[in-house]
């Protein structure tokens, strides 16, 4: 870098530059091959690191053994609510889903409702409007027969 940059300048250049984890952009972090499973230990870890960015890899290296106990214990706290929570939410599922069932026949029922009406009221339309020409055809039929005698 030039010598007349500001520190700043250098530092923010520097956090702009990719970061590759492997050789090349397109290398995965870890070295799983197809058809490894987890039931290994020594995939998961590999694997487990290369789901973090590698500034969060790095922060939590520099992490006390303590520091990474406590986090641990938080992440777990805070998975196992969420699970929890899940569970009792699929406690009271069925019966949202059959308000829900009810609610859609309802829907249904009044859309079919609206179409019966619709279709009635077009057939009504109609009949008028035949109704309404006869009368007219039929006026003006005895226009020209006034007319004419």
């Amino acid at each position: 870098m030039p010598p007349y940059q500001s520190r700043r300048r250098r530092k923010t250049l520097l956090l702009l530059q990719p970061v590759l984890r492997g050789e090349d952009p397109h290398v995965p972090v870890w070295s799983l091959k197809q058809k490894d499973t987890f039931v290994e230990f020594g995939a998961c870890p590999d694997w487990f690191l290369g789901t973090f960015p590698p500034g969060e890899v790095n922060r939590q290296k520099a992490r006390n053994h303590e520091g990474l106990y406590r986090a641990y214990i938080v992440g777990e706290a805070n998975a196992r609510s969420s699970n929890h929570q899940i569970v009792r939410e699929w406690r009271t599922m069925y019966k949202e889903r059959a308000g829900w069932e009810k609610y859609r026949d309802r829907l249904l029922k009044e859309a079919q409702d609206f179409d019966q009406l619709k279709n009635k009221i077009l057939e009504e339309k109609a009949s008028f409007e035949a109704e309404k020409k006869a009368e007219e055809w039929g006026r003006d039929r005895v226009e020209e027969q006034t007319l004419s005698c």
